[in-house]
């Protein structure tokens, strides 16, 4: 009898072809003989020793074949773009019913899977008349914001695409392919380009599969990650289905192959013997070096000395119980932060946050802080990462009150602050930048540098810079700034960073002197900053010149100031942390919302930089109550057909939410009531739905649309009653606030 066939598609490159062949391996090691495998590897430029590796892997019921798809997207090739681990090969599954164009259906795995259960099982499910079959993808909680704001999509029905059943005949008909590619073209800026498109453009139009079918190893990687938030239920079901994984799929940047002992790698090393490609893996997993390091990330001055935040990054079982740190030879207690996985080079490293303490009393003319391997004695090098103030490749300084923190070779050493030792660690310095000027980029820290040394004479004063959003003002920054120009400590000057282009810039000058984000004088004012204060943190604003080791002298004592722009509902810790922003202070306004910032490692800011201050707009909310009635809905996405250049969309008239708000607005009981009892109702939208204003009108005389001469500010003070919803892409039931 002959036997049905199944066909399977994978998708690579020349380095994941190693890895898609140990998982074609897994497949048939765990098929039935009852059906038989037609597996096709996608490809554009795989080597002659690649394909004939594939060519080579047959059996009594199944074969390889490669197969060049160049010609298939000649087209769309150019809208293609990649980030993170990603290659271009990830579009390679929209063409699978264009490719197979007799096919009624087929499978398709991404090549860091292996396949623990029989693969028919996944092929003969029921679709139901969906056009895909996938399954949730549990690391949601981590892209929650950025799957439910950017995409408009619910957590809970967002796939991962690494594991699919697609129902070719439909895909055909319903020209998903034409869909997915017309949407691309539109956006440049996703985060997951050809799954994120996939969600888009299947939306409502997918059987969702149980997770054993694409069983995610990132959670197990990172489970003890407190920026990992599953609901119990969950993590309980999540749990569960580990002991029955039908496909295991190794997702994230970290991958078994570069580290045979993180949880559940051996079932990828369990198929590697008698695959054709054993020995590349094998050889691949050799070549790159094996190393530990120490991590050096915050030192935070106390009065009595400093508090130093490091990390191990740690290959196989070393701990950081196992490194010993010391101060000129005496051994100092550390302590555990938290920890998580990262790669580094294909190399994949378990990083531990821990913190020691170095007193003044304990810093002499050169002390040398050293870490080692507690078992051998060896010493562990030291590399001095992005959000530390040196550089770990050069001699380097950073200077604080009490010391000087030195980097050579990968040693450590803190100097008192003579003023002795401050120019004999300046001269190494301008010897650094000499001797690597011919690189552009210290030819553009040399003329900054010389900037820096020709302004110096003209500022008395030191420099602190406001800002909310560079494009609009209105929120915390400017309420601050206004304040702190009634009230300017003596010894500052203070000025506000916003585009000309932007409507509030008018208004903010009045208030005090502004800052073009971005332009020289930005740039040369931000060299004397010492303070960076902003509601928002936006490229121009954070880092309006690159802090780089040559400047780091110049730019390290310019502290940053995160007063927000709402209270933190949610965990933000992905978004906003101190490894990314170099926080040093974090304003909250709610005990709840301090504890869940100060005691959450992942946002790296603890006691020390998280304040309980409220925000400053809050201080501007005057009572000047008045007959006022004012609808803030959020924002749609919908209405945009682009989040990159927010293009609005031609037939807003027509969505959900201009009808649900017209026909609010133009509510006839509601309109005569205000009228009866001396209210005005304002339409107040969001500054991103502004452009759809003109559809609301005209209205009666009671109600209008505002969005330009008040400020938000106006709107909390001057409103009786406000009414808001909590919807990121439907329209809810209105929230009274009083």
């Amino acid at each position: 009898m002959q036997r049905k066939i199944i066909p399977i598609i994978y998708a690579t490159d020349n380095g994941y072809a190693p890895y898609a062949g140990v998982s074609i391996n897994s497949l048939v090691a765990n098929s039935s003989q009852e059906y038989f495998y037609e597996i096709t590897v996608f490809h554009t430029d795989l080597s002659e020793d690649n394909q004939e590796l594939f060519r080579s892997m047959r059996g009594d019921n199944y074969s390889v074949k490669p197969l060049c798809v160049t010609r298939f997207i000649e087209k769309e090739i150019k809208l293609m773009y990649t980030n993170f681990h990603f290659s271009k090969e990830m579009f390679y599954r929209i063409l699978i019913p264009t490719v197979f164009d007799n096919c009624n259906k087929a499978v398709y795995l991404d090549c860091d899977t292996v396949v623990l259960g029989d693969i028919s099982e996944l092929y003969n499910v029921n679709l139901e008349g969906k056009v895909i079959a996938a399954a949730n993808d549990i690391m949601h909680v981590r892209a929650k914001d950025y799957v439910i704001n950017e995409l408009g999509i619910n957590v809970d029905k967002y796939i991962n695409s690494g594991v699919l059943v697609i129902d070719c005949e439909k895909f055909r008909a319903q020209n998903i392919k034409g869909k997915f590619f017309e949407e691309l073209a539109k956006r440049d800026s996703l985060r997951y380009p050809d799954q994120d498109l996939l969600n888009i453009v299947c939306s409502n139009n997918i059987k969702y599969l149980p997770r054993r079918w694409n069983y995610i190893w990132h959670y197990h990687t990172i489970k003890s990650d407190p920026m990992l938030n599953l609901e119990p239920a969950e993590m309980e079901q999540y749990i569960k289905d580990s002991h029955n994984i039908g496909l295991l799929h190794f997702t994230s940047a970290v991958k078994p192959w570069n580290n045979k002992t993180l949880d559940l790698s051996k079932h990828f090393w369990k198929y590697v013997p008698g695959c054709a490609f054993e020995k590349n893996v094998i050889k691949n997993y050799k070549s790159v070096p094996m190393k530990h390091y120490i991590g050096m990330h915050f030192i935070d001055e106390e009065d009595d000395g400093f508090t130093v935040t490091a990390s191990l990054y740690a290959l196989d079982d070393l701990k950081y119980e196992d490194v010993i740190v010391t101060i000129d030879g005496v051994e100092k207690e550390h302590n555990f932060y938290y920890s998580h996985i990262i790669e580094i080079e294909k190399r994949v490293y378990r990083r531990t946050f821990f913190k020691f303490f170095v007193g003044n009393d304990e810093i002499s003319k050169k002390t040398s802080i050293s870490f080692y391997y507690r078992e051998s004695g060896e010493r562990l090098k030291s590399i001095l990462t992005a959000t530390f103030p040196l550089d770990g490749s050069l001699r380097s300084f950073a200077e604080y009150k009490n010391a000087i923190f030195c980097n050579e070779k990968g040693n450590v050493f803190i100097c008192s602050n003579t003023k002795e030792k401050l120019e004999e660690s300046k001269a190494l310095l301008g010897a650094d930048v000499s001797a690597r000027k011919g690189k552009d980029s210290f030819r553009k820290t040399n003329f900054l540098r010389k900037i820096y040394k020709l302004c110096k004479p003209f500022f008395k004063k030191d420099v602190w810079l406001v800002s909310d959003r560079t494009d609009f003002a209105g929120d915390n920054g400017e309420a601050f700034f206004e304040y702190l120009q009634k009230n300017q400590p003596e010894g500052v000057k203070s000025y506000f960073v916003i585009s000309k282009d932007s409507p509030d810039y008018k208004r903010i000058k009045k208030i005090g002197p502004v800052l073009q984000p971005g332009s020289m004088k930005h740039k040369i004012y931000y060299m004397f900053c010492t303070r960076n204060i902003s509601a928002h943190f936006e490229k121009y604003t954070l880092k309006p010149i690159f802090n780089n080791t040559q400047m780091k002298d110049i730019l390290g004592k310019c502290k940053n100031v995160f007063l927000q722009h709402g209270i933190i509902k949610d965990d933000l810790s992905l978004i906003y942390n101190r490894y990314s922003f170099d926080f040093d202070m974090f304003v909250t306004s709610a005990k709840g919302e301090y504890d869940s910032v100060a005691y959450n490692p992942a946002y790296g800011c603890g006691e020390r930089v998280t304040k309980l201050t409220g925000l400053p707009r809050y201080d501007k909310l005057v009572d000047k109550k008045e007959k006022l009635v004012v609808f803030l809905p959020t924002w749609r996405k919908y209405c945009f057909t682009s989040m990159t250049d927010m293009t609005p969309i031609d037939n807003f008239s027509e969505t959900e939410y201009c009808e649900f708000y017209s026909s609010l607005l133009k509510n006839e009981k509601l309109t005569k009531a205000a009228r009866a009892l001396g209210y005005k109702l304002c339409y107040y939208p969001h500054a991103l739905m502004k452009v759809f204003n003109n559809a609301f009108k005209p209205l009666d005389s009671e109600v209008f649309v505002d969005s330009e001469s008040m400020t938000y500010t106006d709107v909390f003070s001057r409103a009786s009653l406000l009414f808001t919803d909590f919807s990121e892409e439907y329209i809810s039931a209105p929230v009274l606030v009083s």
